[in-house]
């Protein structure tokens, strides 16, 4: 190597390093971008109420809330959680909601019907992809039959809300998601509710609409990642 080359090859070095460094710079995101749209997220799903419907199709909250279990907590690390019991007085009929939503999109990767109910003891098909209908707002997932120890059975509707807008009906698309690290620190929310085997799927699409219906404003918070963002 001549002289000249020994002379520049240190600056070059340095320059290579910059850049790289440069290039990381852009690739890392400051995870309190996100904190307002985080706030409004939390806020949201602490004002669902705890009555929705009309007339004699009028659901009710009963009990309190439950908790989330300790060692889901330290799994999901969650942002905003719900899971709550309403009850109909003129059928006698339940449904049950379960809403969580991460900071992380990857800290839900674990959260997932075919994982959860069955690491429970639970047994669980392989899922229906549906779409519902909620007034304008038109939401795909997946229904699932799921299978307690003792025998009895639920149905499950599952879906995810991303801050992208987006509204998806698996995993498959959380993932995707995550793997955008622009994506990364807005997380996600899913949104599960849970029926008695006996309910029928007309009632079962009754009952989804309406408490869809009762809760756009929180809906419409979890998908509006996009204002006040960074570009």
């Amino acid at each position: 190597m001549n002289r000249t080359w020994i002379h520049l090859a240190a600056p070059l070095a340095t320059l290579l390093l910059l850049a790289g460094m440069t290039k990381m710079d852009k690739l890392r995101i400051d995870p309190h971008e996100s904190d307002d749209y985080q706030a409004r997220a939390a806020t949201a799903i602490a004002k669902v109420p705890k009555v929705f419907g009309t007339s004699n199709r009028t659901w009710y909250q009963t009990g309190k809330d439950i908790p989330l279990p300790d060692d889901a907590a330290q799994l999901l690390k969650p942002n905003g959680y719900l899971h709550r019991m309403y009850l109909n007085p003129s059928t006698g009929q339940r449904v049950e909601v379960l809403l969580v939503q991460c900071r992380d999109t990857r800290d839900m990767q674990g959260h997932f019907p075919p994982i959860c109910y069955r690491s429970s003891g639970c047994a669980i098909d392989g899922g229906l992809t549906q779409t519902w209908q909620a007034g304008a707002l038109s939401l795909t997932g997946v229904e699932y039959v799921v299978t307690r120890p003792r025998g009895d059975q639920m149905i499950i509707r599952n879906f995810f809300v991303l801050p992208n807008g987006r509204i998806v009906r698996d995993m498959d698309s959380v993932i995707a998601a995550a793997k955008d690290y622009r994506e990364l620190v807005y997380g996600v929310a899913q949104i599960q509710l849970l029926f008695d085997a006996s309910v029928g799927g007309a009632e079962r699409d009754q009952i989804f609409a309406q408490w869809i219906g009762s809760n756009q404003d929180l809906i419409a918070s979890l998908r509006d990642g996009n204002i006040g963002r960074k570009k």
